[in-house]
């Protein structure tokens, strides 16, 4: 994953479906609400992969608890007004990793 970005901010909201899931990042250095897809299903097609996650193969159970994972680190985040970094593909917005920082402190 060497060609990953990553965005940091404050989550807007989270939106979750039987077929997607979606984070919505306010950017901390444009000031834009961004959009990062965590998984979607359209017919056949599901990102990521559930076979394949980065360059790793991996069991489609694994890829949903590591999404799973990730939207309860969100959840968090959202709860404590919490800061996270979204690490994603240069080219899209398919998120392959979730930081959350700790509170500043005093």
């Amino acid at each position: 994953m060497n060609d990953d970005e990553h965005t940091s901010g404050l989550v807007e909201r989270l939106k979750v479906g039987y077929d997607f899931g979606i984070v919505y990042l306010r950017d901390e250095e444009t000031d834009t609400i961004e959009l990062f897809i965590i998984w979607i299903t359209i017919g056949d097609i599901a990102l990521p992969d559930p076979g394949t996650f980065g360059t790793t193969l991996v069991s489609g159970a694994s890829v949903r608890l590591l999404q799973s994972m990730q939207l309860s680190l969100l959840r968090e985040a959202i709860s404590q007004g919490l800061r996270v970094t979204i690490r994603h593909d240069e080219a899209g917005s398919l998120v392959h990793e979730v930081e959350v920082h700790a509170p500043p402190t005093a």
